[in-house]
């Protein structure tokens, strides 16, 4: 079964990323402070590639 699952409550999203995220989590990953946290500085070329360490119980995104 290969079913998508999206947790929502009245702050939260939570759900596989999409296309549409790239944006967002390039900006994400150019922040010094914030990207810290998650692996260090990406340059936007390299975001989408990292995508799947967001999702890594759901194999290749």
């Amino acid at each position: 079964m290969n079913e998508t699952i999206t947790l929502r409550t009245e702050r939260l999203i939570l759900r596989p990323p999409v296309e549409a995220d790239l944006e967002g989590y390039a900006a994400l990953t150019a922040d010094a402070e914030a990207a810290r946290f998650i692996g260090g500085v990406r340059a936007r070329s390299e975001a989408w590639e990292a995508r799947p360490a967001l999702a890594p119980w759901r194999g290749a995104c």
